[in-house]
């Protein structure tokens, strides 16, 4: 027989064995996956460009299918959820060739979160159809659920499969929280997570260990897979408690110091967490002997636990200020570890307790685990401050920080974020209504509500111009206190720009040049507002207050130069030049000679004055004395008081060599 006889043979028997194998096993209610469809969806651009996501990922569309028991029965009335995936920041880690062979933008790597895409009821015959939000939503989950049955969720990946979510019925969890003589806590702060399965055990023997059962294996749960959409989502609407930003389910002790989780299937074992203000944390759960334990929930139990909270340690103090009456400092953040525990695995590591100074000054934390502790405060007058070696059940502690200020801003008429999210604020010390001292410019990030802090501000009166990208606002005075947080509002406008240019004498551009641009205010000094290099031998800057500036400039080989005063204007451009910068004239002494030509070997002092200016001392070492081009005045005297005088002219650049003939007395 030829070898393609023998091939097909070959291949009808596997053919014949496959379906066998697919007549003997039974049906399992699982969606089947297959390739997505890479065709833009109706009413899309096909011409827009991929966005990078798996290879599996369907996109949008109307999705149905079917809600079932876990006996194969319809159930109506379902809450459904489709579940899309919104990408965040990409990563890209693709082999790529030269030819760009290898490379698919299908394939690279999202990273990004849960969200829910539509929403609906299962009808009559269990039978759900749902449409998602958008033509691209990346559809990857369908979530169901019912107040008896527990959620499941059920991978998906196109539009044209039935999707097919069997629910089980869910167990609950009654928990009381108890303090260490067995009264009820409330408030006490639960978070319960859902992890991912433990394996069935078998039955254990007096005094050997649990077991599993041999050759299970249990799927990783999806819902351990979904991250924070579980708390965020899930949570509010299947068992009615506050949404939460992290991935577990978060709730509070009731006045009897009873909470409730379910209905929860057993593909998932509970870890639970709770804590109190005044007692230590409890992020585990032990039987009689210690053991830890993790309860998975049976179909329809309803399993009660008891949590006894354990006493901690505490301290207690002051938190003032360094000035001689050692003033209190309100509203100090302050977080306390315990020093043995970073010795810990991080997920075993006692949690840090948290407290806020009073007015007084004072402060408690509680619930504290192993001595010694270090604590870190955080206010805005002083940064940060860090206290080590605490021992436990500590009062009257005085911690002693230095008095500073804070400044807390508030930036209005922004109609778009700055670059960054930074703005940029100039700070002036005021006296008497007239700037003193150094000026300093910091930056300062953006919240999204458009504030921003900047600590550890020395008390004084302050002048502030902020700037924002290209939005400016007027300047602010305002006083920073000792141990407190100033609240300034600054009100942006359309800001103005300018553009300037510098050039030679004789007209052609110079570039680089370095300018100084300063504000003009009446009856004060210019004061230094930015500082900029030119490109291509143009000056800008933007997002200006309004008012009078003077651009002063320099360059290499050039001597510095002043604009003329100009205005600039909310969301006008100003421009400014061409400033006329001059190469320096240069004056070098050739010879001194008496009234009757003889040399002379003596020193002289050199006077020295440019334009209308009088005569000044300089200092000849070596080379050239550089002034500036235009009318010069020079004095000369020797030690016998014989002096020389001369006014000249020189050109930009000029060097002259200058004849020094000393007169008689």
């Amino acid at each position: 027989m030829r070898l393609a006889g023998w091939i097909a043979l070959l291949a009808l028997a596997v053919a014949a064995v496959a379906l066998v194998l697919r007549l003997a096993r039974p049906e399992v209610p699982l969606v089947v996956l297959e390739a997505p469809d890479r065709r833009p969806a109706p009413g899309t651009d096909a011409s827009a460009p991929l966005t990078a996501s798996g290879p599996d990922a369907p996109t949008g569309g109307t999705y149905w299918g079917i809600v079932v028991d876990s006996a194969g029965r319809p159930i109506e009335g379902a809450r459904v959820l489709l579940v899309r995936y919104e990408s965040g920041t990409g990563v890209s880690v693709p082999r790529f060739r030269p030819d760009g062979s290898d490379f698919d933008p299908a394939r690279v790597v999202r990273i990004g979160d849960y969200h829910v895409s539509g929403e609906t009821r299962s009808g009559p015959g269990g039978r759900f159809e749902v449409t998602a939000g958008t033509p691209r939503d990346e559809v990857r989950v369908v979530v169901a659920w019912t107040e008896e049955h527990a959620p499941a969720y059920t991978f998906t990946a196109s539009p044209k499969d039935e999707v097919r979510v069997v629910l089980q019925a869910g167990g609950r969890l009654k928990g009381t929280v108890v303090d260490p003589r067995g009264q009820p806590v409330a408030g006490a702060l639960v978070e319960v997570y859902l992890q991912q399965p433990a394996p069935r055990a078998l039955a254990p023997e007096p005094g050997k260990p649990v077991m599993a059962v041999p050759g299970e294996v249990r799927r990783l749960s999806a819902a351990a897979t979904l991250g924070d959409f579980i708390g965020r989502v899930v949570g509010p609407r299947v068992y009615g408690i506050e949404p939460t930003d992290q991935v577990a389910l978060r709730m509070a002790t009731k006045p009897d110091g009873t909470f409730h989780v379910g209905p929860v299937d057993d593909s998932v074992q509970l870890e639970v967490v709770i804590t109190h203000p005044d007692y230590m944390w409890t992020d585990f759960d032990e039987d009689d002997k210690g053991f830890v334990q993790r309860p998975v929930l049976r179909p329809g139990e309803v399993l009660e636990r008891t949590y006894a909270l354990r006493e901690g340690h505490w301290i207690a103090g002051r938190v003032v200020g360094d000035d001689r009456a050692q003033t209190p400092i309100a509203g100090v953040v302050i977080s306390v570890r315990s020093i043995p525990s970073y010795k810990k695995h991080p997920y075993y590591d006692s949690k840090p307790r948290m407290a806020i100074t009073d007015t007084d000054g004072s402060f408690r934390v509680a619930g504290l685990s192993h001595a010694p502790f270090m604590a870190d405060l955080h206010h805005a007058s002083f940064g940060h401050e860090f206290q080590g070696q605490v021992p436990a059940d500590t009062r009257n502690l005085l911690w002693v920080v230095r008095s500073r200020g804070g400044i807390l801003g508030t930036v209005r008429g922004l109609d778009e974020r700055p670059p960054g999210g930074r703005v940029r604020l100039v700070l002036e010390p005021m006296e008497a209504g007239r700037p003193v001292g150094a000026r300093a410019t910091v930056e300062a990030m953006l919240t999204p509500d458009d504030t921003f802090l900047l600590e550890k501000v020395d008390p004084g009166t302050y002048r502030g111009t902020l700037r924002a990208g290209s939005r400016a606002a007027q300047p602010v005075v305002f006083t920073v206190e000792p141990r407190s947080v100033a609240r300034v509002q600054f009100e942006c406008g359309g800001g103005g720009a300018i553009e300037a240019r510098a050039s030679d004498a004789q007209g052609r551009i110079v570039d680089p040049v370095t300018g100084s641009l300063r504000r003009l205010a009446e009856g004060e000094e210019p004061s230094p507002v930015e500082d900029m290099v030119s490109r291509a031998g143009v000056m800008t800057a933007e997002g200006l207050p309004a008012g009078r500036y003077v651009l002063e400039v320099s360059a290499e080989g050039f001597l510095p130069s002043s604009s003329e005063p100009f205005e600039v204007r909310d969301g006008g451009l100003a421009r400014v030049g061409p400033i006329v910068i001059q190469r320096p004239a240069r004056l070098s002494v050739g010879s001194v000679r008496d009234a009757a030509g003889r040399m002379l070997q003596v020193p002289i002092a050199l006077e020295v004055g440019e334009g209308d200016e009088p005569p000044k001392p300089v200092l000849v070492l070596r080379g050239d004395i550089r002034v500036r081009p235009g009318r010069v005045r020079v004095r000369a005297r020797d030690p016998q008081d014989r002096t020389f005088e001369a006014e000249l002219v020189l050109a930009d650049g000029e060097r002259h060599a200058l004849e020094v003939v000393l007169g008689g007395r």
